[in-house]
């Protein structure tokens, strides 16, 4: 009761000085001064300031009177008030933020100590309107009860003149009819730690705001932006000093240890732990490749027999694509996309953050297949029906990885849609994007075209085999060639979708070290946009042994044939941009130029593949293997390892040792054509994939085959000890902001390695969108 009376006493002072307030502002209206006298001249500079209220908002700016623009930006300090239309004289409670006056220091003891009171209360919700607070721009008054209505910014004051006093009912009243107002609507709420900067940068990269306010970055931010929290250390309308205001943000700017990975839903550390579930992936598939090669190394059985062989084949195949390649791709984009279109992060963080936590399961459900009755599906990695229905349990967990797998991509790519479409820094068009942001948009696509067509497929598989139909089983009436034609439809632009985002590596990596900018990057575009397209119309050139009609063979002979042409103009166009460049063979250009040679003895021996009578003769060969992986392994593996010698300066700060670079890529070159070029004659001489015994004559090509194995196995070992952990531990030389001299692009405008936060305000660039100018 004490306590209640205390409170309704403070109410009756309040409504008493509201009163006050309203006799003075008719009298100011009237003809009086707009200012009151100040009488001490010693006042304190309050470097944060919060008030609260329902109908309150306001957005306070910092004021030194020691600057020589005083008299431009006004030595009163900004004022942002937001109160029924605006009209700061109608506020009940004004924040006023600059050199509070002597009489003001008293009042603000006393708020402190009514915000000790209020803790009791109960945190509460600051963003109870969460659109108004995302509308704000320091120095601008607004109001409208969220209407986003805006009036004059703060006139500055006269030369010489004082800054007005602050007139505001008392301090406790205010408090407690604020909280009051709160907790009765928002009970519902326990605990809000909230950071509006986000929020405010996306409203202004949305409407292109960068004039507004200073750039916000770090610490600083609490020196421009007041705003409502809710926590231990401050929960209303605080005043805090500047170095308590410093290590709070410092404190608060991310959460660490095991928090900061599990629940971070900032890009560069959702792209790094893409990028290290890669890395793991990658070595899971790697040793499951070894073990075929080492089984083939000689004819008979030696450890593995046939139905472990072919598992290792299907397990091989499944998690390298699902979950190396395109893992480690997605994390590049995390990465860089929102750095190289100057976003403050991706569209949908949280989003975001599940995307990548769905692939833990997917894994772990990949690698329990191995210890289910009946061991890991043993189909090959297109899964063909009718030998799914005749799998065991490891089937079931296979299809449900795929189904994770497959919801993951699509939330990846429907994010990066949505970032590169809406969170480009002002004044970068698309035409002005680059080349890997350019790629990876139409990628997303792609897979959203493409992922749901797979999940048809394998849901119908699943239906097969426990629900009694027949969608595939011939023996039911079902057929077989419709899931293949299912799966192709999604596998061949799957290949794209690895392909599309490495030539976005290429077109990056080949100007930088040829010091010319990229020749064609119109055609760059459209030659990336033409190959998604073909690709859908493409895929029957899998199943000309499947049975097909002339027509049908002709159709899909001649398209595959015409996707050789955009892929020819960029191998062309990369080549011209080296012609004449003050070219450097650093260990990214040496994967590039490998890159180039690799990549086109894929492509000519697709255009073999691609002739019907041909491909008939030498389909299921390890022909067909080797083309597969001169196109996967140049044009995704290479471009991986050519993206981490890249930007590997900027995300960690450490240079790489340039020597080890240049071993990893002449071991992995070496290892990989000893590996694979001998393939080539295998299937010409007509041996046959997925089988773990071959008769005597392909001893000695399969011998050389397992042997460029081993040394490709043993350089991805090296790159790991030699070159990755070294650049994580910071064993090297400090990498400069811009450690390439020919690199262009916002990327290269952050600090090496780039803060927590970057771009929380929309940079200014020049005229070709890869530099930020000053204000």
């Amino acid at each position: 009761m004490l306590q209640f009376g205390n409170v309704a006493r403070e109410v009756v002072l309040g409504l008493d000085a509201v009163a006050a307030q309203r006799a003075h502002r008719q009298r100011v209206g009237a003809g009086g001064s707009a200012q009151a006298e100040v009488d001490a001249p010693r006042v304190q500079l309050g470097q944060r300031a919060e008030g609260l209220g329902d109908d309150q908002r306001r957005v306070v700016g910092q004021h030194h009177a020691a600057r020589a623009d005083a008299q431009a930006r006004g030595a009163g300090g900004d004022v942002a008030d937001q109160h029924r239309g605006g009209r700061t004289g109608d506020a009940g409670h004004v924040v006023v933020f600059g050199e509070p006056v002597a009489g003001e220091v008293e009042r603000l003891d006393v708020a402190r100590g009514a915000q000790r009171d209020v803790q009791r209360v109960g945190d509460a919700a600051a963003f109870a309107h969460r659109d108004e607070v995302e509308h704000r721009q320091p120095g601008i008054l607004q109001g409208g009860h969220g209407r986003h209505s805006r009036a004059k910014p703060a006139p500055p004051l006269a030369a010489g003149s004082r800054p007005r006093a602050c007139l505001h009912i008392p301090a406790p009243a205010s408090c407690w009819l604020s909280e009051i107002k709160f907790g009765l609507r928002l009970t519902w709420i326990t605990r809000v730690r909230c950071n509006p900067d986000r929020f405010v940068a996306r409203r202004r990269y949305k409407h292109g705001h960068n004039d507004d306010a200073p750039a916000v970055r770090g610490r600083d931010r609490t020196q421009h932006i007041a705003f409502f929290r809710f926590d231990k250390e401050c929960s209303m309308s605080a005043v805090l000093e500047p170095a308590h205001a410093a290590g709070h943000d410092a404190a608060h700017d991310h959460p660490h240890g095991w928090r900061r990975w599990l629940f971070s839903t900032n890009h560069k550390d959702i792209g790094t732990m893409y990028l290290v579930y890669a890395l793991c992936m990658l070595f899971v598939g790697g040793i499951l490749a070894l073990g075929i090669r080492a089984e083939l190394f000689e004819p008979g059985i030696q450890f593995l027999n046939p139905q472990l062989f072919l598992s290792f084949s299907t397990m091989h195949g499944l998690i390298m694509i699902f979950m190396a390649v395109m893992p480690a791709l997605t994390g590049l984009a995390n990465w860089m996309i929102p750095l190289q279109i100057g976003a403050p992060d991706m569209a949908f963080p949280r989003m975001n953050n599940l995307s990548f936590w769905l692939l833990i399961p997917a894994a772990l459900l990949g690698v329990a297949a191995f210890f289910m009755p009946g061991g890991a599906p043993d189909v090959g990695w297109t899964l063909y029906a009718p030998l799914t229905i005749q799998q065991g349990l490891s089937m079931d967990l296979t299809i449900f990885a795929v189904h994770i797998l497959g919801a993951s991509s699509i939330m990846g790519s429907i994010n990066i849609i949505v970032t590169i479409l809406n969170m480009r820094a002002p004044g970068m068009t698309l035409m002005k994007m680059p080349m890997f942001a350019w790629t990876w948009l139409i990628t997303a696509y792609l897979l959203i075209a493409i992922m749901p067509v797979l999940a048809g497929a394998v849901t119908m598989t699943l239906t097969d085999r426990h629900f009694g139909t027949n969608f595939f089983n011939a023996a039911g009436g079902g057929d077989p060639v419709l899931y293949q034609h299912l799966f192709w439809f999604m596998g061949h632009p799957e290949v794209y979708v690895l392909i599309l985002p490495s030539f976005g590596i290429m077109s990056t990596v080949v100007p930088t070290f040829s010091r010319k900018p990229l020749f064609g990057y119109s055609s760059m575009v459209y030659a990336t946009a033409s190959i998604a397209i073909l690709s859908f119309i493409v895929w029957a050139h899998h199943m000309f042994t499947a049975g097909m009609p002339t027509f049908g063979q002709l159709f899909f002979m001649y398209a595959t044939m015409l996707i050789a042409v955009p892929t020819g103009v960029k191998v062309f166009n990369w080549i011209a941009t080296m012609y004449r460049g003050s070219l450097s063979f650093e260990t990214p250009m040496l994967f590039a130029i490998g890159f180039i040679i690799v990549f086109l003895i894929g492509g000519f021996t697709g255009l073999v593949l691609a002739l019907a009578p041909i491909d008939t003769q030498v389909h299921n060969t390890y022909y067909v293997v080797s083309h597969f992986h001169y196109t996967m392994v140049a044009g995704a593996l290479f471009a991986i390892f050519m993206s981490f010698y890249y930007w590997s300066p900027k995300w960690t700060g450490t240079r790489y040792n340039e020597t080890a670079g240049q071993v990893h890529f002449w071991l992995s070159m070496i290892g990989f054509n000893v590996t694979f070029f001998p393939q080539f004659f295998l299937g010409l001489g007509g041996m046959v994939r997925r089988y773990a015994d071959y008769p005597v004559q392909f001893t000695d090509f399969n011998a050389i085959s397992s042997i460029g194995a081993l040394i490709f196995g043993l350089a991805q070992a090296y790159f790991v000890f030699a070159v990755v952990i070294p650049v994580l531990r910071g064993h090297g030389e400090r990498a400069p902001q811009r450690p390439w001299d020919g690199a262009h692009g916002l990327e290269w405008e952050v600090p090496s390695p780039p803060p927590f936060h970057t771009f929380e305000t929309p940079p200014k660039l020049d005229a070709s969108a890869t530099r930020v100018i000053a204000d």
